[in-house]
This record gives C-alpha cells, sequence and structure tokens, in this order.
C-alpha cells in the first residue's frame, strides 16, 4: 500500500522514498490518536461543550487510502 501511495505521488510530481511516506504516514497517525484522547479525556473531564448541531443530521465519515 505504500508503494501505490508512492506512485501517486509520483505522478503528481512528488518523489518521496518509502520510507519517507511511512515515516510520515506514522507521524500523522500519531497526532491523530494523540488528539482524539485529549477530546476524549476533555469530553469526560466536561470540558467540551456538548451540542447538539449535529442533532437528526446525516453524518458520513470517509476514509481516502487504508487504515494503520
Amino acid at each position: 500500500m505504500i508503494e501505490t501511495a508512492r506512485l501517486t505521488l509520483k505522478d503528481w510530481g512528488i518523489d518521496a522514498s518509502i520510507r519517507r511516506i511511512q515515516s510520515l504516514t506514522y507521524s500523522f497517525c500519531k497526532a491523530a490518536l494523540s488528539q482524539r484522547k485529549s477530546k476524549i479525556y476533555h469530553l469526560r473531564q466536561g470540558y467540551l461543550e456538548k451540542t447538539k448541531i449535529l442533532k437528526d443530521k446525516r453524518v458520513v465519515n470517509t476514509a481516502i487510502g487504508y487504515a494503520l
């Protein structure tokens, strides 16, 4: 899958090594998991505002690519 990402980037004119793509992927994933953990912690502590902004709305979550 990393090879597919490398080929896609190459098509876009970005030349990156497999190692660099892996490093960036893991870094973004680590940052996202850290943010998620922080949001959950703050929600449980009562620091995040709870709103009904999505009540009765259709919500679609998508991911482009693949999961690690």
